[in-house]
């Protein structure tokens, strides 16, 4: 389960290892997860999963750059994350995935 929302069903893999879907919240911020066998006594141990405002793009400056690449991108958006992996994805591939430095929650430059 979730916080206190009604447990979920998961799939257990192995003996360290569970997969279940996340519910969805009213707001975001830390929740604790904890896991079950019978549905009645929950683990504990102060595990949380963050959920966080989505995210989304609104323009990118410039809006144009040569072909070779290396034209540095200005991402405007809101609730950008901070996080240390955060990277830009320029197309649909993996490969097109560039480093990126956070500034705010509205911008990162790529």
């Amino acid at each position: 389960r979730v916080g206190q929302l009604p447990a979920a069903p998961a799939h257990f893999v192995s003996t360290t290892l569970v997969l279940c879907e996340m519910p969805a919240v009213a707001r975001s911020g830390p929740m604790a997860v904890e896991v079950s066998t019978n549905n009645a006594e929950f683990s504990s141990g102060g595990v949380e999963f963050l959920y966080e405002d989505p995210m989304s793009v609104l323009s990118v400056a410039p809006t144009s750059g040569p072909d070779l690449g290396g034209t540095r991108v200005t991402v405007f958006g809101a609730n950008l994350p901070s996080h240390a992996d955060i990277a830009c994805l320029f197309g649909s591939a993996a490969s097109g995935a560039v480093e990126a430095t956070w500034v705010s929650p509205r911008e990162v430059v790529c």
